[in-house]
């Protein structure tokens, strides 16, 4: 993991700077400069690199289960985990600096993107088993997303959240957009 990728993390995307890589490192500034001529590439460097890490990460386990339901599953239970706190912060941080910075804005678009793909395909593959049932996998993949994600803001805004509800939302969500009967995720 890049040195810019360790301090989005462990301190937030707004403390990635071209002088605290230089730190991090031991070099001079000019140096990392030199590989990042703006802060915009920098921050959105580190971004893609954690957001990468997270969806392959999370895509690997669902990717092993035995049925696009037990993938879902396996999906949901990952995103609504407390252990996603970090990374839920920092696509947070990311959303709000990407209003400004057009290289951020851009990764956050980006990464954004490869969820709602990763997930259609996961719909899809429900939907050729009979297990799923939609209109259209993108759009429902775009939804449980959304909502995933604002749930992501509020734990992060509030401090404490209750995951046991969280999960069982998100799960009433998913159920209903893929028409699924009330439990078949849980």
């Amino acid at each position: 993991m890049s040195t810019a990728t360790r301090i989005a993390l462990s301190e937030g995307l707004d403390q990635v700077t071209l002088r605290s890589i230089a730190e991090q490192l031991g070099v001079v500034g000019s140096l990392v400069s030199h590989y990042f001529p703006s802060v915009d590439e920098l921050l959105a460097e580190a971004f893609a690199g954690a957001a990468g890490a997270e969806l392959d990460d999370i895509f690997a386990a669902v990717d092993e289960a035995d049925t696009p339901l037990a993938g879902l599953r396996r999906l949901l239970l990952r995103l609504v985990d407390d252990e996603r706190d970090e990374i839920s912060t920092l696509w947070i941080d990311a959303w709000h600096g990407g209003r400004r910075r057009p290289a951020l804005n851009e990764e956050v678009g980006r990464q954004t993107e490869a969820w709602i793909v990763r997930l259609s395909t996961l719909i899809e593959a429900g939907e050729q088993t009979g297990a799923f049932h939609t209109d259209n996998p993108r759009r429902s993949a775009a939804r449980i997303m959304a909502v995933v994600d604002g749930l992501s803001v509020s734990a992060t805004m509030r401090g404490t959240i209750d995951y046991e509800t969280v999960e069982q939302f998100v799960f009433v969500i998913a159920e209903s957009e893929l028409g699924l009967p009330r439990g078949a995720i849980s």
